[in-house]
């Protein structure tokens, strides 16, 4: 049912839904996981390029609570679709959506181990760059 949200033409619904996702994968991982990680893990990505800010902030915050109970397996196929999206946002999005999407990493890198390896230089980089920039527009 909360997948027809995320798919809604309303954002507040893609958002709602993805608020839901996250407090269930936080409350019953991984037997949620399990059984609908390989259905949810898709539409999430999905979400992270929605044009509403909001809805991509909160898709990557509900993938940091989801893929905590994912294993590699699950996610092995949606790696590098899953980090390119993730970086790019981090890259140049806006301040709610580049924090959410560094939570998120973190969250790819936890699951994925040493596969996270051939991305992890341009990561350090735009962290760097992130928290560089940051450090000069807070003042």
């Amino acid at each position: 049912m909360i997948i027809g949200f995320m798919r809604d033409s309303n954002p507040m619904l893609r958002y709602a839904s993805c608020h839901a996702i996250g407090q269930i994968s936080d409350d019953m991982q991984p037997k949620f996981q399990e059984v609908y990680g390989n259905t949810i893990l898709p539409e999430l990505i999905n979400l992270l390029n929605d044009q509403v800010p909001r809805v991509v902030s909160h898709s990557a915050a509900a993938l940091t609570n989801f893929l905590e109970g994912m294993k590699w397996e699950q996610v092995q196929g949606s790696l590098q679709q899953l980090v390119t999206l993730l970086l790019e946002h981090i890259g140049k999005g806006i301040s709610l959506v580049k924090e959410s999407c560094l939570s998120a990493i973190s969250s790819v890198v936890e699951v994925a181990k040493e596969n996270y390896a051939p991305y992890l230089e341009n990561t350090v980089r735009l962290m760097f760059d992130f928290f560089e920039n940051e450090k000069y527009s807070s003042k």
